[in-house]
């Protein structure tokens, strides 16, 4: 919308300009050739036996001309000037555009990169839950370089067709050392309802099976 206006004050400026110049230069002509002059001197009666001849000098000086180039010349260097900087203008706007689409878009794969990173530095490497049993054994992994003390994740569990069926969170006081695995208890799936994890050599009714997926959220390091 600025670069807009800019162009449209330019043109306005510039159209302004030559309508001056125009008028300045008929006024200097006018004036020098007295075409501006009174009514009473522009017709002389004559009789069929006169003959007159009118003769005219449309002459204009060296000094004249001169004043009327340097005139123009300096119109054209203000028009020049006022493009110069209609042209800067717009070379700001659209550099400020730039810088801010690479920003965001700087920051868009900044926040990629860490959540990436953060998805990756804690898995669940193994997942046991029996049909008798309330609870689940899950074991997870420290993929970082420093003590992990806390972690908050997401079970969802999943029908063997894919289908969900429910999930929980849940945050737990742990303690993994770098590059290693971990054991803890969750609440398992079902487990009111004889529901038993589809990897367990004993299953009470084969069709109360699960699927499980561990998301982690956020964690904790030891300093």
């Amino acid at each position: 919308m600025n670069e807009e206006n800019n162009r449209n004050g330019v043109r306005k400026v510039v159209n302004l300009i030559l309508v001056v110049t125009l008028l300045v230069l008929l006024a200097l002509i006018g004036n020098k050739f007295g075409l501006f002059g009174s009514s009473d001197d522009a017709e002389t009666e004559q009789t069929p036996t006169e003959t007159t001849t009118v003769e005219q000098s449309f002459e204009v000086s060296q000094q004249e001309w001169n004043a009327l180039k340097n005139e123009v010349n300096s119109l054209r260097k203000e028009i020049d000037e006022l493009k110069r900087h209609a042209s800067q203008a717009s070379s700001q706007t659209a550099s400020s555009k730039s810088a801010s689409a690479q920003s965001s878009s700087s920051k868009s794969a900044s926040a990629q990169s860490s959540s990436s990173k953060a998805v990756s530095a804690i898995t669940m490497t193994k997942y046991v839950h029996d049909w008798g049993d309330r609870d689940a054994s899950v074991n997870f992994k420290n993929h970082l370089d420093k003590t992990i003390t806390s972690i908050t994740g997401r079970m969802v569990y999943y029908d063997m067709k894919g289908e969900m069926l429910d999930y929980q969170d849940f945050t737990t006081a742990i303690t993994i050392a770098p590059k290693m695995v971990k054991t803890v208890s969750l609440k398992g799936y079902g487990y009111n309802e004889n529901y038993a994890y589809y990897r367990h050599s004993s299953v009470l009714y084969d069709e109360r099976v699960y699927k499980v997926k561990f998301e982690l959220i956020s964690y904790k390091t030891k300093e």
